[in-house]
């Protein structure tokens, strides 16, 4: 409002520092405060501008308390905080040890050599006939054997992995079976190889068994290959089988033969010349 007098702003104080700011003048005030009020009052009722406080000659403004506690605590400013020698040199020591491993993780990025880390992968389908002996009864049947694992690149002379086996044996049940699989490069490559796969089965019908197997696999290109194999185990089981089939794997992303007529543009190796 028009003539009314806006104390000075003063910085916050804890309340426990300080008495209350009372809103009447002090009981106290000097005869020169009483006239600057005077003269504030006949300013409003005038409607002409108050003339300058009292507070421009170093006095506390109107209606506040001149507590020099409540003005020592207003015009203090804060002190610098200034870090001691101690917590310096730990920031310090931090630093360069971040800058330090920093340059080293750098360096070896820049020194290390690219390398691929393409793996072999095996994915077959075969069928042919299973001679199976359980102890009690020996019977000829015809089964259905799917296989699929990864190794270790084919770049390598040999590639050595591991291998999931499902064999079905028509109107007997699944054998199971965790394999090792040690194969030559051509094999992993869809051309002409082999691969030599132990390891164990199960057998969850029949008079149920668990056992070892073994398998000898011939490769030719288009994913051509040819199983010889059986195994043994509990309850006197024997087994022997032929299988002919085809590895999905060694003919797409890992067939490197016969591009002249049919290429394979992104093979997962490709031998050096």
């Amino acid at each position: 409002r028009r003539g009314t007098c806006v104390p000075v702003q003063q910085m916050t104080i804890h309340a426990s520092a300080c008495p209350p700011i009372r809103a009447e003048p002090a009981p106290f005030a000097s005869p020169t405060m009483k006239a600057s009020g005077a003269t504030a009052a006949g300013s409003r009722q005038s409607g002409t501008a108050p003339t300058q406080s009292a507070s421009a000659e170093g006095l506390p403004p109107p209606g506040l308390s001149p507590d020099p506690r409540v003005f020592a605590g207003a015009l203090t400013a804060p002190r610098p905080v200034v870090l001691g020698a101690p917590v310096s040199a730990r920031l310090a020591r931090a630093r360069s040890s971040t800058v330090l491993g920093v340059g080293a993780a750098l360096a070896v990025l820049a020194l290390g050599k690219p390398a691929r880390a393409d793996v072999s992968s095996w994915a077959s389908v075969a069928s042919g006939p299973t001679w199976l002996d359980d102890g009690v009864e020996k019977r000829s049947v015809a089964s259905l054997q799917m296989n699929a694992g990864i190794g270790l690149p084919p770049s390598l002379p040999v590639v050595v992995g591991g291998l999931f086996d499902v064999t079905t044996h028509f109107g007997q049940g699944t054998d199971l079976g965790l394999l090792s699989r040690f194969a030559t490069r051509g094999f992993a490559l869809g051309d002409w190889g082999g691969a030599i796969d132990l390891g164990g089965y199960e057998r969850f019908w029949g008079r149920k068994s668990v056992g070892f197997e073994g398998k000898l696999v011939l490769g030719a290109p288009w994913g051509l290959q040819l199983g010889l194999g059986g195994g043994f185990g509990t309850k006197d089981a024997k087994f022997f089988g032929i299988t002919l089939g085809i590895d999905f794997a060694r003919l797409t992303v890992f067939r490197t033969v016969g591009e002249n007529w049919f290429p394979n543009p992104y093979p997962a190796y490709r031998k050096v010349e």
